[in-house]
């Protein structure tokens, strides 16, 4: 039975109830599709399946207000019965799904909070980007500050610095290059470094400029080259030029630290002067110490032999004659004698001395013992009539001339032995290692020299007052100075009137 009879045809209620179950399908079936165009809008949404469901619920209920209108006329109950069901399924499915998302639902934020939330997002980002902004600014300062103080440093330097773009055109100069060339900044910024250059060196400038910008590397310019710079007013002077590089957006900037040479060129020349004059000097000095030792040695030659001639003459007249010579006679002969043995001794000194300062230095390494011992064996004799007593500490290998330095150890023994006066001579030989050397020491009980004459005693001829009671010709110290000098090192003497002396001599390690 159609469900029109219920309304016993009535049309204004049937109209009401047909319009109104067809306005409810509409407004059922409209939902689904606006939760299926929120759905494809925002596709990160989590309630996809509810949302499905829920829009088949609603579907199936559009539906089932469909089947009422039908039903109005035609009494589909059946159908109707399908419908409700399918309904009554969804329905429960959905309140299923909904209960188990409530605590999801519950934690979403009302829209009170999200716009809290919101207001305090917003200030965060604004609090972090017065912070960036901040912090650019501080960035921006430090490196402004960084600059100025490089700045400073550049200006402060005693180089000349200056900056160079790879178009080869000046980007940079400090107070130094104003000074050395006579241009204000201005009047260098943005012109080619060529402005700088003689005219011989800009054919060969944009090569090297080339070049170097190709491969950049740290490096000195022109190594063992004269260089030259060209001021504002056309003089040159000698410059030294280091290279360097540093990146820049552009490419690479090159940086050349500059140096006016001018006095170290003028010291140089100076200098290389000052040497070839002295190697002239040395050159003459070796002619003249040649010509001397052979002066002397002829000198002491011809001198030798008229004396020889003198002391054989006497000898013979003292000899021949001597039982009809008064004494005074025999006396007068007898100074002659002794006038010429001194003046033998005194050639013969002279001629030491002379190749003590010209001979050839035969250095090698030797222990210095050896050439002590070589001098008490040439002291024998003096050493046994005065019964000398002769000690030594343990003396180390040295580098030296042995003949010379043993006529050393020979010269100061020999004096210390001489210059005492009573008493038994007492000598002792010490060394010691100092630094790059080694300090000997020839310690002696004689008579001492006065602190005020001791550099006397190394004079040629030198004889001090009160010593003529003792021969010698006054040669033996000069002679011993003479060689240590040779040798690299120093002598001196520590005494004492009456206390004895100490000679001290140094001789390099090597």
């Amino acid at each position: 039975m159609p469900q029109g009879m219920c309304y016993l045809w009535r049309r204004d209620i049937l109209w009401l109830n047909v319009i109104s179950d067809a306005l409810i399908a509409l407004a059922y079936y409209s939902i689904p599709f606006t939760l299926l165009y929120i759905l494809h809008r925002r596709p990160s949404l989590r309630m996809r399946g509810l949302t499905g469901m829920f829009a088949a619920f609603i579907l199936s209920c559009g539906t089932t207000r469909l089947i009422s209108v039908w039903d109005v006329w035609h009494g589909a109950y059946g159908l109707e019965g399908i419908v409700k069901a399918i309904t009554a399924v969804l329905s429960i499915a959905t309140a299923i799904m909904t209960a188990k998302l409530a605590p999801v639902a519950l934690r979403i934020p009302a829209p009170e909070e999200l716009e809290r939330a919101n207001e305090h997002l917003l200030g965060e980002m604004r609090a972090r980007a017065e912070a960036e902004e901040k912090l650019r600014k501080a960035a921006e300062a430090a490196r402004l500050s960084s600059e100025a103080r490089m700045r400073s440093f550049l200006e402060a330097a005693s180089q000349g610095f200056i900056a160079i773009g790879a178009e080869g055109r000046i980007l940079l100069v400090n107070r130094r290059i104003e000074e050395m060339f006579g241009y204000r900044r201005e009047e260098l910024i943005g012109q080619d470094l060529e402005i700088l250059l003689p005219d011989r060196y800009r054919g060969a400038h944009i090569a090297h400029v080339r070049n170097f910008f190709q491969e950049p590397r740290i490096r000195e310019m022109g190594p063992g080259v004269d260089l030259a710079a060209r001021r504002k007013d056309g003089t040159e002077f000698p410059v030294e030029v280091g290279l360097s590089y540093t990146p820049d957006e552009n490419g690479v900037i090159a940086l050349g630290f500059v140096n006016d040479i001018t006095e170290r060129k003028k010291h140089e020349d100076e200098l290389s002067k000052a040497h070839a004059e002295l190697r002239a000097s040395e050159a003459t000095l070796r002619r003249a110490n040649a010509e001397l030792e052979q002066f002397a040695s002829l000198a002491s030659h011809d001198m030798q032999e008229p004396l020889r001639m003198i002391t054989g003459y006497l000898d013979l007249l003292q000899r021949r004659y001597a039982n009809q010579l008064d004494e005074d006679a025999r006396e007068f002969i007898r100074y002659a004698m002794e006038g010429s043995q001194r003046m033998k001794n005194l050639i013969g000194d002279v001629l030491s001395l002379s190749r003590a300062g010209t001979r050839p230095l035969n250095k090698r390494r030797i222990a210095a013992q050896e050439m002590l011992g070589a001098a008490l064996a040439n002291l024998s004799t003096a050493i046994s009539e005065r019964r000398a007593v002769i000690t030594a500490s343990d003396l180390p290998q040295i580098v030296a001339d042995p003949g010379l330095l043993a006529q050393v150890f020979q010269n100061l023994i020999a004096n210390a032995i001489k210059f005492t006066r009573n008493e038994t001579p007492r000598v002792h030989i010490s060394a010691e290692r100092r630094q790059r050397e080694w300090l000997f020491s020839v310690r002696d009980n004689g008579i001492g020299i006065d602190p005020a004459h001791r550099e006397r005693v190394f004079r040629i001829f030198e004889r001090l007052e009160g010593s003529d009671e003792f021969p010698g010709s006054g040669v033996g110290l000069a002679i011993c100075q003479k060689i240590i000098e040779r040798h690299g090192g120093r002598i001196w003497v520590d005494s004492t009137p009456g206390e004895g002396s100490v000679f001290h001599f140094t001789i390099p390690e090597n």
